[in-house]
Formats: structure tokens, C-alpha cells, sequence
């Protein structure tokens, strides 16, 4: 039941934090694959890390 309750949690502050740098713009698959970069791997966003892929690619 943790577990659970902390991956939500997880995945509620990656959403937030995509949010919040812009990443819910999806047009495309590029986009789309760096929402979902950014909800998994927030804590990056937070360094500073640049997850645009329609940038990168």
C-alpha cells in the first residue's frame, strides 16, 4: 500500500514539474515523448536538465 501511495506521489510531482517547465504542449510524437521524459525523470528537470526532444532532435 506504501509503495503505491509513494509511486503516486512520484508521478504527481513529475506531472507538476513537467507542467510547470512546459511540457504538456503535445503536437507530437517528439513532444510527446518529452512530457513523458520529463513526469518519469523530474527530478533531472529540477538540475536543469533540457528534456525538450523536439529541440534535441
Amino acid at each position: 500500500m506504501l509503495r503505491g501511495v509513494l509511486q503516486t506521489v512520484y508521478l504527481g510531482a513529475g506531472a507538476f514539474v513537467a507542467y510547470t517547465h512546459t511540457y504538456f504542449s503535445v503536437s507530437d510524437w517528439k513532444t510527446g515523448l518529452s512530457a513523458l521524459a520529463a513526469v518519469l525523470l523530474w527530478p533531472l528537470q529540477l538540475m536543469g536538465v533540457n528534456m525538450h526532444f523536439s529541440t534535441l532532435i
